[in-house]
């Protein structure tokens, strides 16, 4: 072999050598495995370009997300603590103590929820009569409890094919094939429990949790409480959830709190439903170092092409432990809590005017904005009368001098009662 053989042999090992260096880098700091690195990268560079390419489904996720933001417009862009104050300087009469109606509710959440008169949805809830698991006298945690006890009860663990012809399966079609004898792995118990939800007017999202963000998922569903204001992770698969101090958790409390939490002896497994025949008692906390949630739920009720930004990666937040590090996805890191679990049914008591109609007697005018997919209208009272329907989100009371309270909460579709809002003050008669 000549001199220019060998030098272009060594040029080329060096630089198979120099990209092999580059991969293992890029691996080791993504933490992907140097095999799967080039389909995750190719995964995660396609994703913005598609999402341009259909850029128009993300428009549409803009205007289904506007609709759940209810109540009087002209509060829409002032936060409420800003309206009392504003009320505050012009009549010199008011003083505001506090109140979570004070909180402004989170803004653009891009999450698409389904409408319980999705077809399906109605044929699920009709078949299975599960309108029934809103019966008065239960407590709302309980009616839930119930509900992932019968979607864990359905079938087995197993990997049979879902019903259907490749597209979204529908629900009703699974719990029959389920109680059949067909056997179901944790992401289709995880979506019936959403679908399941969704049909009796609970708001709820899918959840997806890994312990390295890339292999070994485990699906789940979580469904948005009103009793507890929060969201709670259920687990139709090994039928199970998980408190702390009697209150029952989610992915993300799991996720960033869960290890402390069992060290102190304050996290306690809540079986709901007997485990799966094929299935055996596992700790599972360690699949929690990460999880993300699908910003959909809408899966029945709007197709969507391969590669939108409606679905996939770009509408996915995730969140990680800090040991986990960076990670080669195009889904969105959001560690901020009170934006990955936004609230639900919440509610901002703004206040408008303030007008002095005889010595000690006033006249308040508040307005009311919420967020809620599936909206009634609002309830509104003071001090402790009793409550009033609103549709619109506009209100006025006559009120004497002297501290008082205002209410304010969310009626759903449903029939149920989101959590109770409020702001304390005080008026002082200037003469």
């Amino acid at each position: 072999m000549g001199w220019n053989s060998r030098k272009k042999l060594s040029a080329a090992l060096l630089t198979v050598l120099g990209i092999m260096a580059a991969t293992l880098s890029v691996s080791l700091f993504y933490s992907v495995e140097p095999v799967k690195l080039p389909l995750v990268a190719v995964k995660t560079i396609g994703a913005p370009l598609l999402a341009h390419v259909y850029r128009q489904d993300a428009e549409r996720v803009r205007q289904a997300v506007e609709l759940y933001y209810v109540g009087a417009a002209e509060c829409a862009n002032i936060e409420p603590s800003t309206s009392w104050n504003n009320l505050v300087s012009r009549s010199g009469m008011l003083t505001v103590v506090d109140g979570n109606g004070l909180q402004p509710i989170q803004k653009e959440v891009p999450f698409v929820y389904d409408s319980p008169e999705t077809l399906q949805l109605r044929e699920l809830s009709a078949k299975y009569r599960l309108g029934a698991y809103l019966r008065p006298g239960t407590s709302e945690y309980g009616q839930m409890l119930a509900l992932a006890a019968w979607v864990g009860s359905r079938w087995d663990h197993g990997v049979d094919p879902a019903p259907g012809d490749g597209g979204v399966s529908k629900p009703a079609d699974v719990v029959a094939a389920g109680e059949r004898g067909a056997k179901f792995w944790c992401e289709i118990a995880a979506r019936v429990t959403v679908q399941a939800a969704t049909s009796v007017g609970w708001p709820a999202r899918l959840v997806t949790a890994s312990s390295d963000g890339y292999n070994w998922h485990h699906a789940l569903a979580e469904i948005w409480s009103n009793q507890f204001n929060k969201w709670i992770l259920v687990d139709t698969d090994y039928n199970i959830l998980y408190e702390s101090d009697g209150i029952p958790l989610s992915a993300y409390e799991l996720c960033h709190r869960g290890l402390a939490l069992r060290a102190k002896g304050r996290l306690q497994v809540v079986r709901f439903a007997p485990l799966k025949q094929s299935l055996k008692k596992a700790d599972l906390l360690h699949l929690y170092r990460y999880v993300h949630i699908d910003l959909r739920n809408d899966w029945l009720s709007r197709s969507l092409r391969p590669g939108s930004p409606a679905g996939g990666d770009m509408a996915t937040w995730w969140t990680a432990r800090p040991d986990m590090g960076c990670l080669l996805t195009a889904k969105e890191r959001v560690d901020d809590q009170e934006r990955f679990d936004w609230r639900v049914n919440s509610v901002e008591i703004h206040a408008l005017r303030l007008k002095r109609m005889s010595p000690g007697t006033f006249r308040l005018s508040i307005g009311l904005r919420g967020y809620s997919p599936y909206f009634k209208g609002f309830e509104v009272r003071l001090d402790n009368s009793e409550w009033k329907h609103l549709k619109n989100g506009r209100w006025g009371c006559v009120l004497k001098a002297g501290k008082h309270q205002i209410q304010a909460r969310i009626a759903t579709s449903n029939g149920g009662l989101g959590p109770i809002y409020r702001v304390a003050f005080s008026i002082q008669d200037p003469s």
